[in-house]
């Protein structure tokens, strides 16, 4: 098979070829449109905002007669049919809940400067002059198959383009390098959509209180806010408000993490920290007035202490195996409800109580 060939080809070019006929959008392989049209908005959004978009394959092909220039969409068919349907035909607009400035306008409706940035947008082209027709359909099916399967939050990834997953998706690249720079997730996690995974719990514990996170209820909740997600002011601001609190504790600690650098831990550390704040929903857990969201920055340093307290009483009860301080047992559950179970309320709840109370005990000391 003959080489690919990259190039960098712009939104115009391909206005132009569609223009002129040059284009063949529906070769045998390819599939008809099937991008809803909240999706085609996301592709939009993205290349207004400058963002780079997957590389398109393409087989370009001469007629030596009529001295002319086509080209078959390999891959990619779906991003350039949205390009199209936005700038020529104007099927559909830009949604307000992904751009804020832009929601609701159509291409003819935007300034001419962002009309002709999208013009000048530029996209990675690879152009294959191939002419056996059985290596263009292997290349498509090598193209469109996975060597993984895909996890659920891939699936959901493909599925939903509503309010709720424009929301988490916002918040995971927000916290990212938090997330990286603390060791509780890594480049690969983040490649597979496991920060997004991890934010998504982090948001149904604010939204729903603790709950036994099945696959199928995560579905549920992606599509009660698909399409409305009327509090997400309230949730964002105690949102940030808690991870605010969480990035300080981090930043003190530096490194001396213990547990808390397992992102099950932290998960724990974030249920505990928002209880403290604002309260878990359908929760009776106790509360401490030098922690609630009003205070809690005067009162930072007392946390910290106590958490620092609480590090020291794991690493010493965890290594003490031989009972002697009679703690091992409580600790080692505490240990056991983060490797097993994980998403199940009963196990959530235990380990929340566990931590919660810790804290609460060391203030107490204290006072």
């Amino acid at each position: 098979m003959k080489k690919t060939v990259a190039k960098i080809i712009q939104i115009s070019d391909i206005i132009q070829w569609n223009e002129k006929k040059e284009l063949e959008l529906s070769p045998k392989y390819q599939r008809n449109s099937v991008w809803n049209e909240k999706a085609k908005a996301y592709l939009i959004d993205t290349i207004i905002r400058g963002l780079p978009i997957p590389p398109i394959f393409l087989r370009q092909k001469t007629d030596i007669i009529t001295k002319s220039t086509t080209r078959e969409i390999i891959d990619g068919q779906q991003r350039i049919r949205a390009i199209l349907e936005f700038i020529v035909s104007e099927n559909f607009s830009i949604k307000k809940e992904y751009n804020k400035e832009y929601g609701g306008k159509k291409y003819s409706e935007l300034d001419e400067d962002t009309q002709e940035a999208m013009l000048d947008y530029e996209i990675l082209a690879e152009v294959v002059t191939e002419k056996d027709e059985s290596c263009i359909y292997d290349m498509f099916a090598r193209l469109n198959s996975n060597n993984y399967v895909l996890n659920k939050q891939e699936i959901r990834n493909s599925k939903y383009w509503g309010d709720f997953k424009v929301f988490i998706y916002r918040l995971s690249s927000q916290y990212r390098e938090f997330f990286l720079n603390n060791k509780l997730l890594s480049d690969n996690d983040c490649a597979r959509m496991r920060d997004a995974e991890l934010i998504t719990s982090m948001v149904i514990v604010l939204k729903e209180g603790i709950v036994s996170e099945t696959p199928a209820f995560v579905d549920s909740i992606y599509a009660k806010y698909d399409k409305n997600f009327d509090d997400i002011d309230v949730v964002e601001n105690r949102f940030n408000s808690v991870m605010e609190i969480l990035m300080s504790i981090y930043t003190y600690l530096n490194g001396n993490l213990s547990c808390f650098e397992n992102k099950n831990y932290f998960f724990t550390l974030y249920c505990t920290v928002l209880n403290q704040m604002y309260g878990l929903v359908s929760s009776d857990l106790p509360r401490y007035p030098k922690f609630n969201h009003t205070v809690i920055k005067d009162n930072l340093s007392h946390l910290i202490d106590s958490l620092i307290q609480f590090i020291h009483d794991y690493d010493n009860n965890i290594a003490d195996k031989d009972n002697s301080r009679g703690l091992y047992y409580d600790f080692s559950e505490f240990s056991k409800h983060h490797k097993q179970r994980t998403t199940s309320k009963a196990e959530r709840i235990n380990r929340i109580t566990f931590l919660n109370s810790n804290i609460g005990s060391i203030i107490d000391d204290d006072e």
